[in-house]
């Protein structure tokens, strides 16, 4: 049912869910595919990387740092060997990422993991290369207000809301150092709403060993890298925290090069948004957001440098300071001069500033991996499904417009008694005005028109009334049906994409094992369409109904 679904998708070029910007990427040879050099569905690509990849080793002690990481938080076997294939230099990795949120991030967070965890398997029997799902766990992001809110659903689907405590609010505190606790109340809350869900015990178990990271001390990043080794277990997804001392040390060359050569580095990021503006499309970074892109740490927070304190600071963290952090400009070429990145999974936010860096990437010496766009989707209730199958609509009009899709089936739930002779008087008054304009003339040569205008003015009259007689019907439709009344705000929330504002473990508590099998087998099969050079979807999928 689930797959059948999926297949009716939105067309991400026709329909655009996903806006502009993605439609173009994933267009062959438009100007804007043509900006990315190694491109996701030329098969050419990944040799091309893995031969670069391979002149570099693995940093000895990040990958020390990485398996003691991956121990203290509890890892499973598979986590743990993945990581020694990736410190030993036998793996080269496919990497997702987001900022850590108290339930985990927004689905598209879960859509982007399971996207890499998918892409890291084909890519493995494409090259015959062990090749890793990474899930870079953005913790040094300073951006609260983003990342402390939390969706979830209530039995009826109405949507709950919850947040960090506002006062946690500190101007350039790393969202990953907060303390864990501060989400206790958006979890007892959402862990409250999903008790009668189907999938609960298997949302529960993931917090629970979330929580676990946190009574050992961690804080909101321990507790998000914790949720998402155990939701992948079964993956060997790695979890890399930027914040290991390690990974910063590792990065110092880099950040040398960057402030040796930052002037250019900026000029080719703006000459590349430039371009972008050309092409009628949105660009990632505005000139202001260029400058510099390093930051200092100083304990839990971060200070943003100026240009000319790069060269002092790099001295401090060669010292042994806190170190360096990116910015948003820097931390993708941060990846890929670290990691032995193939890949790199991106929605159509980071699209728009990696577009962008490639030409600054190649000036630092660094050869961008691979953007491959994550897997995107709705997730539709049985209820949902009910309603689809009852009034005939198609999964994809209720994801693109849940009220206007509905509208005919409200329309067709008015009793005959009213609908009928409302049309008929419809049809009669169209009928005599139509026959008035045709003999009005002979009167007058003004008259038609004037006849003509007050048929539209009826006509409106009436098809407000036929309007009136359709809300009554929603409404009722409505009371008798519990979920009615949120059912549309459940599918786009705010009427944008479910995918940017429901949690992830929102679904999971609805759907359980189950839900996550449907999601794997969606994201292969996006990856597979995406690596052939195919069209690709947004796709509505169903929640099952079955217990864990």
């Amino acid at each position: 049912m689930s797959r059948e679904l999926a297949a009716r998708g939105l067309d991400w070029v026709a329909d655009r869910p996903l806006g502009a910007t993605l439609a173009a990427f994933v267009t062959p040879g438009s100007d804007y595919a043509r900006r990315f050099t190694h491109r996701y569905d030329d098969r050419a690509t990944w040799p091309t990387l893995a031969a670069d990849r391979r002149t570099r080793s693995f940093d000895p002690a990040l990958g020390e740092a990485l398996a003691s990481f991956h121990r203290r938080l509890g890892a499973g076997g598979r986590a743990l060997a993945n990581v020694t294939a990736l410190a030993e230099g036998r793996a080269f990795a496919v990497v997702c990422g987001q900022q850590p949120g108290p339930l985990g991030g927004p689905l598209y967070t879960w859509h982007k993991t399971w996207t890499a965890v998918a892409l890291a398997r084909r890519l493995t029997a494409l090259t015959g290369e062990t090749v890793v799902p990474v899930f870079w766990n953005a913790t040094e992001d300073a951006d609260f207000d983003e990342i402390a809110g939390a969706t979830w659903s209530l039995d009826d689907l109405a949507l709950a809301h919850g947040s960090l405590p506002r006062e946690a609010r500190v101007e350039g505190r790393l969202v990953g150092n907060l303390p864990a606790g501060l989400a206790a109340g958006v979890w007892h809350a959402a862990r409250g709403a999903w008790h009668a869900q189907p999938g609960s015990a298997r949302a529960y178990a993931l917090l629970d060993a979330a929580a676990r990271a946190a009574e050992h001390g961690g804080d909101l990043g321990d507790v998000v890298s914790r949720l998402m080794l155990e939701a992948f277990a079964d993956d060997g997804l790695v979890v890399l925290d930027p914040r290991l001392p390690e990974f910063r040390r590792a990065a110092l060359p880099l950040y040398e090069r960057y402030a040796l050569t930052h002037g250019d580095v900026r000029h080719a990021i703006d000459d590349a948004g430039d371009a972008i503006d050309a092409l009628g499309l949105a660009r990632g970074f505005t000139p202001a957001q260029t400058e510099f892109a390093l930051f200092e740490a100083q304990g839990d927070t971060r200070r943003h440098l100026a240009p000319g304190e790069g060269a002092a600071a790099i001295a401090r963290a060669l010292a042994g300071g806190a170190g360096l952090i990116p910015g948003a400009a820097l931390r993708p070429i941060a990846q890929d001069f670290v990691l032995p990145t193939l890949a790199l999974v991106a929605g159509p936010g980071e699209l728009a500033y990696l577009a962008q860096l490639e030409p600054a990437a190649r000036l630092l010496g660094v050869l961008p991996a691979a953007i491959v766009p994550r897997w995107s989707a709705t997730w539709l209730p049985p209820s949902a499904l009910e309603l689809c199958a009852a009034a005939r609509i198609e999964p994809r009009d209720l994801v693109r417009a849940p009220e206007a899709a509905l509208a005919a089936y409200f329309g067709a739930g008015v009793p005959a008694a009213l609908a009928r002779p409302l049309a008929e008087l419809r049809a009669h008054t169209e009928a005599a005005f139509a026959r008035m304009a045709a003999e009005s003339p002979a009167l007058d040569r003004s008259l038609p028109e004037l006849v003509r205008a007050t048929a539209r003015r009826v006509d409106w009259r009436l098809g407000r009334l036929a309007e009136g007689f359709a809300r009554k019907a929603r409404r009722a439709w409505k009371r008798a049906h519990a979920e009615g009344p949120h059912l549309a705000e459940y599918v786009r929330p705010r009427g944008a994409l479910q995918e940017r504002t429901l949690a992830w473990l929102d679904v999971v508590a609805r759907g359980g094992r189950a839900v996550e099998h449907t999601a794997r087998a969606a994201a292969e099969a996006h990856v597979e369409a995406a690596l052939a050079g195919a069209a690709l979807a947004h796709d509505a999928l169903a929640i099952g109904s079955g217990h864990d």
